[in-house]
């Protein structure tokens, strides 16, 4: 069995548990910890698998896609070389951004999206030439912006909300300062906006031309829809700092403004398409900023 195939399988295995798991966690939400990391000053970290409803959607949406991808990939790329590292990129994309999306604490989900980013980044450059060495490059230089941000978030929340897991955010959020929130909220919102290539971290999208199509159909599996994933599972943070939502709305207006007016002007096919998901992208912050996470939600599956 190739690489591809064997990611395949493992893949579809997950998006196969992810759907059994749903109807559990809409019933009663598990919450399974297998440890806890001691962060110094900053508290303890939990490491493991919680589960609700929202996170069970998301994990689905992420081992779903990432499974079809898996299927498509193997015959998309048949023949060609390097195989073994694209292989191996996709499955550490797609189970860095599942590790995200069921995180019971903010080190964790830190962690898997900086790995599912980054591996998406290494993607791009499968052709090996200069220009896809180039796109990655770019890529990656967007992308760590807002990872650094998300980092700083957990920093924040640690030392000033007095709290690293995700599950106390909301009574965490409501008794410190606004100030504290507020700081918090803004690297949520940049962390977002670099993961969507909204305005001003938009031109990452546009490189990703250079990937093979199985890349570009991976992108919706919680990568470039980042900051809808972000605002559901750190909602109380975005909920209670209506200036942060207030800058996101207005880089999210632009986005629209901007991927709409390239999508009429750009020549090739790939490059309209990545303007049409930097307009949707936009729509997506739009949702964000006006504070309507079923509406978020909703968009995260059907772009997906």
């Amino acid at each position: 069995m190739s690489s591809l195939r064997l990611v395949r399988t493992l893949l579809i295995l997950l998006a196969l548990t992810a759907l059994a798991v749903l109807p559990l966690a809409l019933r009663e939400p598990p919450r399974l910890i297998w440890g806890m990391l001691d962060l110094g000053p900053l508290g303890p970290a939990a490491v493991g698998v919680a589960v609700g409803a929202v996170p069970a959607f998301l994990l689905l949406l992420v081992t779903g896609i990432g499974a079809l991808v898996a299927a498509y990939s193997a015959r998309n790329l048949a023949g060609q070389h390097r195989l073994h590292r694209f292989a191996a990129l996709e499955l550490a994309a797609v189970l860095g951004l599942a590790t995200a999306v069921i995180a019971p604490s903010l080190p964790q989900l830190a962690f898997g999206w900086t790995v599912g980013g980054l591996s998406v980044a290494g993607l791009v450059a499968h052709a090996g030439t200069p220009a896809a060495r180039s796109s990655r490059r770019v890529m990656t230089g967007r992308l760590l912006i807002g990872d650094a941000a998300l980092w700083a978030a957990v920093v924040v929340s640690g030392l000033g909300l007095g709290t690293l897991d995700l599950g106390g955010l909301a009574s965490s959020a409501a008794t410190a300062s606004p100030a504290t929130v507020g700081l918090m909220a803004v690297l949520v919102v940049v962390a977002g906006v670099s993961r969507s290539a909204l305005v001003p971290l938009h031109r990452w999208l546009p490189e990703t031309a250079e990937a093979p199509s199985p890349v570009s159909a991976l992108l919706p599996a919680g990568l470039v829809n980042g900051v809808g994933v972000l605002a559901l599972l750190l909602w109380p943070v975005l909920d209670a700092s209506v200036p942060a939502r207030g800058v996101l709305l207005a880089l999210a207006v632009a986005t629209v403004l901007l991927g709409t007016a390239q999508m009429r002007t750009r020549p090739d096919v790939k490059g309209r398409l990545a303007a049409s998901t930097n307009a949707q992208m936009g729509y997506l912050g739009i949702q964000v900023a006006l504070g309507i996470p079923a509406a978020v939600l909703a968009h995260l599956v059907g772009h997906g």
